[in-house]
């Protein structure tokens, strides 16, 4: 008996300090969710369990991340509303879909990607897209749909979302890197508190670990701002990508593709 609290123990050791990774991770490079999901099943929650107490972790986050912004008042929320209601609305199917998927495909479509995602973050396409842009006529209805699918694939599983979302605001309005950061942030918060509900009437949130999480989470970020940590690091990102490679295969494999 006492062994088996250690470990517990440990767990939660464990959990609070990759919500502090994350933290630095979603500071630096992004995409922190690439990491939480894989721990929180090799922890023992299925896949579905998993996106949905996931979502608890991101909530903390992004409210931490909206008080930030806003004191530097990044945010036009007239404006924003152009990208947050399609999201929003958008969101909500992605997350039934995800929350009714078998817990065997679930773990194939997030290491699935889990290896996409990487792909992107080599590529690199914030930085390709900076200072492009893109004039066309019907800019609004081209920005509802975008969002609209964005919104979709990020209430269905949430990692990576950020890339899409920074991609949209840059190419197709025009929107500078720190603005379309701060309501980067805005957009997964407000998606994110609408599909929480449908993880929690799926009984698919663990609410210990994902306040655990969400707690480091939210430590990470907070000391990395007061650190001013230089955006970047090679050493996390080589972290993130050795972690993502083969927690990734493993996840493909144990079980037979």
């Amino acid at each position: 008996m006492a062994d088996v609290a250690w470990i517990e123990y440990l767990n939660y050791v464990l959990v609070f300090a990759t919500g502090v990774l994350v933290g630095f991770i979603n500071t630096l490079a992004g995409s922190g969710s690439l990491l939480t999901l894989p721990l929180l099943i090799w922890l023992g929650l299925d896949p579905l369990t998993a996106n949905g107490t996931n979502r608890i972790a991101i909530f903390m986050q992004g409210v931490t991340g909206v008080v930030a912004f806003q004191r530097r008042k990044q945010f036009h929320y007239r404006t924003d509303l152009r990208y947050i209601v399609p999201a929003v609305v958008g969101s909500i199917p992605g997350a039934m879909i995800a929350a009714d998927l078998d817990p065997s495909a679930m773990q194939r479509v997030i290491a699935l990607v889990m290896l996409a995602m990487l792909i992107m973050m080599v590529i690199n396409p914030q930085k390709r897209l900076t200072g492009m842009r893109v004039a066309f006529k019907g800019k609004t209805i081209v920005l509802v749909v975008v969002f609209f699918f964005i919104g979709m694939y990020g209430g269905f599983i949430q990692a990576g979302v950020g890339i899409f979302i920074l991609a949209g605001l840059s190419l197709l309005d025009n929107m500078d890197l720190l603005r379309a950061n701060a309501v980067k942030v805005l957009i997964t918060l407000i998606f994110t508190i609408a599909v929480i509900p449908v993880f929690i009437l799926n009984g698919q949130v663990n609410w210990f670990y994902g306040i655990l999480l969400g707690a480091g989470s939210v430590a990470g970020t907070l000391i990395s701002v007061g650190m001013a940590v230089k955006k970047g690091s090679p050493f996390l990102k080589g972290v993130l990508y050795t972690v993502i490679v083969i927690t990734a295969l493993y996840m493909l494999f144990k079980n037979g593709f």
